[in-house]
């Protein structure tokens, strides 16, 4: 079904002439919101990704499981130092696991990089990046230069499409945690 749905928005800009004009509204909407980096737009394709809600569940899912072992991990290596020698940690590393950070775990805005093949549900992770989230808010800015395109409100009569926000859900963690 997810390549029907594909498919579908692919043939809304099958006409050159269509696909020409998104692609320039498209550049020039990311101009405007300053998202480029040097003369590269931040988004160069001219289709989201899409997903059914029971594969944004299986990713959810599979990443909580992921980020659970995580803190588990963390929680051990807090108390025992024969963990965190396995770490091959730094001096100043070290340190920071005495840090009380009152149980917030120390991840509040980092993301797993993956790759997902929606034809079998099979989800690969490639590494763990503890750097600011920025891909949230790019996703959400993203989200809403998409659903000003013409093809994407064509293909949004067809097909219910719902935006998945996350800044405001990273909000909400960033605040809790410095609480």
């Amino acid at each position: 079904m997810l390549r029907e749905a594909i498919e579908v928005y692919h043939d809304l800009l099958s006409d050159h002439q269509v696909a020409l004009e998104t692609d320039g509204e498209m550049r020039s909407r990311l101009r405007a919101m300053g998202l480029y980096f040097g003369d590269r737009p931040i988004c160069t394709v001219l289709r989201p990704h899409f997903y059914f809600t029971d594969q944004w569940a299986y990713l959810k899912r599979e990443t909580e499981t992921l980020l659970g072992a995580f803190a588990r991990a963390h929680e051990a290596c807090l108390h025992r130092a024969d963990l965190r020698a396995q770490l091959a940690l730094e001096a100043w590393e070290e340190q920071l696991f005495s840090l009380d950070i009152g149980g917030v775990v120390p991840w509040t805005s980092s993301r797993l990089d993956s790759f997902f093949r929606a034809d079998d549900l099979k989800l690969q992770f490639v590494e763990y990046n503890a750097e600011t989230p920025a891909g949230m808010g790019y996703g959400d800015v993203l989200v809403d230069m998409f659903n000003g395109l013409q093809p994407m409100k064509r293909f949004g009569q067809k097909y219910r499409v719902h935006p998945m926000p996350m800044l405001k859900d990273l909000l909400g963690s960033l605040l809790s945690a410095y609480k």
